[in-house]
């Protein structure tokens, strides 16, 4: 179980893996809150033509149902083999953007088959808010809760939200 920042640290330090990332991040973290499917369930949201050429495949394997009724549906998305995850944001997000309707949450978790040394992790969560001209969706700002992760990443900033996380759950 993971038990403080550093111990966090050290498994964000590993290369990307989801069934060790759910047993020793998200199992500790959000506890029964988490439960992670028995098999990757694929998303109802296909990439279209343009974002496909970064995204292959979208898959579903878990849900953190917070007490507050939000639920966070856990994304893994698999890059197409030639996209470097540095890089390739404009199309992610877009897509990441079409996931989410008004109040809902997604943990997404980003990796290249090549690569598995590099992956990003993304939460997101889109709201929709009332003002004088009408009613407007709000995003989180991705930058602000996007983090690359694994060997050669530091993923000081990724342990940080995480324990945080842990003690408002």
């Amino acid at each position: 179980m993971a038990a403080n920042r550093i111990q966090l640290q050290n498994i964000l330090h590993k290369p990307y893996d989801r069934v060790l990332f759910s047993r020793e991040v998200l199992s500790p973290v959000f506890g029964s809150c988490f439960s992670l499917n028995s098999a990757l369930v694929a998303a109802s949201v296909s990439p279209n033509k343009s974002e496909s050429a970064a995204i292959a495949n979208v898959w579903i394997y878990g849900k953190i149902q917070l007490d507050d009724s939000t639920e966070i549906t856990c994304y893994e998305v698999l890059l197409q083999p030639k996209v470097r995850i540095e890089q390739s944001k404009v199309a992610i997000q877009q897509y990441v953007r079409k996931l989410l309707t008004a109040g809902q949450a997604a943990l997404i978790n980003f990796v290249a088959p090549a690569n598995k040394n590099v992956w990003r992790l993304t939460l997101v969560a889109k709201d929709s808010v009332l003002t004088d001209k009408g009613v407007k969706e709000k995003t989180t700002n991705a930058k602000r809760y996007t983090f690359l992760l694994g060997p050669s990443e530091t993923c000081k900033t990724a342990a940080e939200r995480f324990e945080i996380g842990r003690a408002h759950v």
